[in-house]
């Protein structure tokens, strides 16, 4: 089957790395805004854009626990 995919591959002109690249080039990006917004101490209880008053709290929507079962079995038909 591996056969087969290389062969349309070849034929359709496919570069079968071709989805890889950009995630590989946004990969520093992430890796570095990660660390940046986990070390910097000013952002700590620094408010946000719209319901995000305190960015260093739990988010709302997971610590509901009341409502969000029923919302995953809703979202899962």
């Amino acid at each position: 089957m591996n056969k087969e995919v290389m062969a349309v591959y070849s034929r359709e002109g496919i570069n079968p790395l071709g989805s890889c690249w950009p995630m590989l080039i946004q990969m520093p990006i992430w890796f570095g805004l990660y660390r940046m917004l986990a070390n910097t101490i000013e952002l700590r209880h620094a408010p946000w854009i719209g319901w995000v008053h305190d960015l260093s709290a739990r988010d709302r929507i997971t610590s509901c626990q009341s409502w969000w079962p029923p919302l995953c079995s809703w979202c899962k038909r």
